[in-house]
């Protein structure tokens, strides 16, 4: 799936799925989704030599992170910031053999490029999405399955899953032709962002709209580029 291990925490599995190499926001979602589903769906037919079975459970959000080798004796490619720890929420806040997803990462995979995914709103009783430790009450979604995607439509034939049926707010452009980022026409003021504004940076804009300008460092991780 082109998902990249950065290591293993206790029994959690970290994956990335927008680095080393960048990609275009809605394919790293992608990329990470995939992965999740097959491991789900692995563990869900594996049985130990006793017979028992085991559980899992995911989680995925989507953002800038800070990147970075860390340590001289044993060297490490390390991911830091808000996004690492909102995805380690969507994990613990998870339930066994569910894939729970950012409201951002949501929208993303509305747009990936080569799969069509089923998703469904985390609703408890009368409550929409969950409570997260230092974020408040987040609208989050669970991922049923996903298929290969048409780009002429977006019909789903199996009805044993209700659907929202939001209308996505994406782009016309955004066509299996023509897939890619848009530059920025100038860096960002500092300020604080709402997850729309994130959720378009990311999809349409350079990562100077998120108040992160581009540097030589970050510019080292294109296909292509030498220093």
């Amino acid at each position: 799936h082109n998902v990249y291990k950065v290591e293993t925490i206790g029994d959690a599995y970290m994956v990335v799925g927008g680095a080393p190499s960048r990609v275009p926001a809605p394919l790293a979602a992608e990329r990470v989704a995939l992965f999740a589903l097959e491991a789900v769906s692995f563990v869900r037919k594996f049985r130990t030599k006793d017979g028992n079975r085991i559980f899992i459970r995911a989680g995925l959000a989507s953002g800038p992170t800070v990147g970075g080798v860390v340590g001289c004796s044993m060297p490490r490619y390390c991911f830091f910031g808000d996004t690492v720890n909102f995805a380690s929420r969507m994990e613990s806040t998870s339930k066994k053999m569910k894939i729970q997803v950012a409201d951002i990462t949501y929208r993303l995979l509305q747009d990936a490029p080569t799969a069509s995914f089923v998703m469904t709103k985390r609703v408890e009783g009368d409550i929409v999405g969950v409570q997260v430790k230092g974020k408040g009450h987040q609208v989050t979604h669970w991922i049923e399955r996903a298929g290969p995607r048409a780009w002429d439509s977006f019909v789903n034939d199996e009805e044993d899953v209700k659907r929202d049926v939001e209308t996505p707010t994406i782009s016309s452009k955004y066509s299996k032709e023509n897939y890619g980022i848009k530059e920025a026409d100038s860096a960002a003021e500092e300020r604080n962002y709402t997850s729309e504004e994130i959720y378009d940076a990311m999809t349409t804009q350079d990562w100077e709209s998120l108040g992160h300008a581009s540097s030589s460092l970050v510019a080292a991780t294109d296909d292509g580029y030498s220093l």
